[in-house]
Order: structure tokens, then sequence, then C-alpha cells
């Protein structure tokens, strides 16, 4: 794969060279590094924010109340694990119903830890596909964007998640 990438790249460079559009090439590059830059900082800034947030929740304990209502959530996994990989579990779920997915990345790290190696497939499962109540992230695309369908985006994501309930609870990861 790297062989074709220098293929692609040396030919390219010599495409521009024999065409003399070596300049259109150099600033094509700075105005891609520019929006490339641009788009990280802004994803980063988001996700330096959240996880901050919810890492000071963390030390405070609020993250154990935030995470009681959501375990009736977990139960019907049968993970039969621990309250800490529960209350991980749950507080994941409520990150990515507030539509901060990235977020929940710690807290999902955490319970794959801590949990039994059985049970590492229905988590990462439950994780794939959770229902966003608030989709933060895609209001913000939406208004940078003028997306309209987000609505269902939403629809999409909430039957992808009870496709994979079901499947966890009734599929062949209960073997």
């Amino acid at each position: 794969m790297n062989a074709i990438w220098i293929i692609l790249i040396i030919t390219s460079f010599i495409y521009g060279l024999i065409n003399n559009r070596i300049p259109e090439m150099v600033t094509t590059m700075y105005e891609v590094l520019n929006d490339s830059t641009r788009v990280i900082f802004k994803i980063a800034s988001g996700l330096i924010v959240w996880n901050s947030l919810f890492s000071i929740l963390n030390k405070c304990n609020v993250v154990s109340y935030i995470a009681k209502p959501f375990k009736m959530f977990i139960k019907p996994l049968k993970l039969n694990e621990n309250n800490e990989v529960e209350d991980n579990l749950s507080v994941a779920l409520v990150i990515n119903a507030l539509g901060l997915g990235l977020a929940s990345v710690p807290y999902m790290v955490n319970a794959l830890k801590k949990c039994r190696k059985e049970n590492v497939k229905k988590i990462l499962l439950f994780n794939l596909c959770p229902i966003t109540l608030f989709p933060s992230t895609i209001l913000a695309l939406r208004n940078d964007n003028n997306i309209v369908m987000w609505i269902l985006i939403i629809g999409i994501t909430v039957i992808l998640y009870l496709i994979s309930i079901i499947y966890i609870r009734f599929g062949h990861l209960n073997e």
C-alpha cells in the first residue's frame, strides 16, 4: 500500500511539472492543510471540554449519581459484572445520549479493562450504536453545513441501537 501512495505522489508531481501546475498544487496543499487543521482543532476543542467536564464530575463523585437511573438499560445485557463496570457503561450511555460520542471513550475503556473476557463483545456492541437523544455533534454539523436530515439520523441510530440490544440479548453473544 505504501508503494501505491508513493507512486501516486510522484506521478502527481511529475504531471504538475510537465503541465506547469506546481504553484496551483502548492496552493492546494496549503489550503487542504489549513482546512484539516481547522477541523482537527474544532473537534479537539469540543472533545477536551467534554472530557474535562466529565473528568471533574467523576472526581466529585457526581458520575455515580448520573449513572444510577441508566443502570436499568445495562441490566438486560446480563453482564453480571461489578458496579464499577456498570457505572462506566451507564455513564458512557448518558454521554452518548447527549451526542458527545468521543467523550464516552475513557469510560468504555475503563469498563473494558475491568470486565470479564466473555463480556467484551457485548460491551463493544452496546457502545457501537448508542441512542442519541440530543445529538450535539449532528446539530453542530447542521449549523455549519445546513444539514436538514438530522431527525432521520437520530431515527437510524435508535433503530441500530435496538437491533444491537436485541442481538446482544438473543444472539450468539450469550453463548
